[in-house]
């Protein structure tokens, strides 16, 4: 679907290109193609927070944070992380390695298994674990006056009901989500 979406809206995906020099008004790939451009936005690979990643033992070389079901550290389990600072390895490799990408439906899960476990630790109820290959996620693609929306209960592994849809309603979605996200953040709204 993302690769119709692409096609509609003019856009050549290439996936698993590795960019071998940039140079004024071209991109050159490793495969050797040139790609001209009057304007390139080129997003380096993502590295977690410097402090986390020069602190010894706590994250791996890139700066991402290990953790077990309960979000907490393997060797410090009185340190939490979730969200984007999580480490999550991919399912196989690429030809240009690529993490597991990690939507803001998947933080807030783990926020929340997060601080239902430190609220546990704390001696407020029990402990929850999620391990990291049950998380779902939805995500939705907005492509101006159409996009994809993804909607699985599984990122990791195979999914059992994973749903794919487009249209302009993903458009719609996306601006509808994104007006009640910010108001019931502002209002301190959020269900756990």
């Amino acid at each position: 679907m993302v690769r119709e979406l692409f096609a509609k809206m003019g856009i050549e995906g290439l996936p698993n290109s590795a960019i071998r020099e940039v140079r004024p008004g071209e991109i050159e790939l490793e495969s050797g193609r040139v790609l001209p451009f009057a304007f390139a936005m080129i997003v380096p690979p993502f590295s977690g927070v410097e402090a986390v990643r020069t602190s010894k033992g706590l994250a791996n070389a890139a700066g991402w944070i290990p953790v077990d079901e309960r979000y907490r550290h393997p060797q410090h389990p009185e340190a939490y992380a979730a969200g984007v600072d999580v480490a999550i390895a991919p399912r196989g490799e690429t030809l240009v390695p690529a993490g597991v990408p990690k939507t803001g439906d998947m933080s807030e899960h783990m926020a929340k298994v997060a601080a239902h476990n430190i609220a546990a630790d704390l001696g407020h109820g029990t402990a929850k674990a999620v391990p990291l290959d049950e998380l779902g996620a939805v995500c939705i693609i907005d492509g101006g006056d159409t996009g994809v929306i993804l909607r699985t209960d599984r990122v990791l592994g195979d999914a059992e009901h994973p749903h794919l849809m487009r249209g302009p309603h993903a458009h719609w979605a996306k601006a509808a989500f994104e007006k009640v996200f910010l108001a019931t953040r502002r209002r301190g709204f959020v269900l756990v």
